[in-house]
């Protein structure tokens, strides 16, 4: 379902070209483990410290992600993109 709704959003994106699209995951979990019976299994039960991928078609993102960013970077790169350079800031009260 996850897969269907991005190809939405893509395809939606691209033809209006007026559209960011921005997909990526709050943090990574440390994979998972197929058990011998069939089931599935976390390999831990904390969050780690390993990078996420971030995936981003539009106006600025081929500059904004080109490199390693911060993931408090993308709300201010959000921000930016509608005229709002508080956003994503510690101290913004939206």
């Amino acid at each position: 379902e996850f897969d269907r709704a991005i190809k939405v959003a893509l395809d939606y994106a691209k033809e209006d070209g007026e559209t960011l699209v921005i997909v990526t995951a709050d943090h990574e979990t440390g994979g998972i483990t197929k058990n011998e019976d069939g089931t599935y299994k976390f390999t831990s039960t904390n969050h780690t410290n390993v990078d996420v991928p971030v995936y981003a078609i539009g106006t600025g993102t081929a500059e904004a992600f080109a490199k390693k960013v911060d993931n408090t970077d993308i709300a201010k790169f959000i921000g930016k993109i509608f005229g709002n350079d508080k956003f994503g800031d510690q101290n913004f009260k939206g």
